[in-house]
């Protein structure tokens, strides 16, 4: 995982990676300041998942619960 790095960054990582005979063998995913404005410059990357905080911190929530109750007969 690349949290946290810019799209030059994570390029740089990449081709690290490449020159070692290693790319091949990992799986990158990219995460943490990845926004909508942002993910496309992720996507031109030879990168395998990216992850989008963004879209679960916007999500509302309910509060549910679950009552079961036994009948004894």
């Amino acid at each position: 995982m690349l949290d946290n790095m810019t799209p030059p960054q994570v390029k740089k990582v990449l081709s690290a990676l490449d020159g070692k005979g290693l790319r091949e063998r990992v799986c990158i995913e990219v995460s943490g300041g990845v926004n909508l404005e942002n993910i496309r410059d992720f996507g031109m990357l030879d990168v395998n998942l990216i992850s989008v905080g963004g879209l679960t911190y916007a999500a509302s929530s309910i509060d549910a619960s679950l009552q079961i109750t036994r009948i004894l007969k």
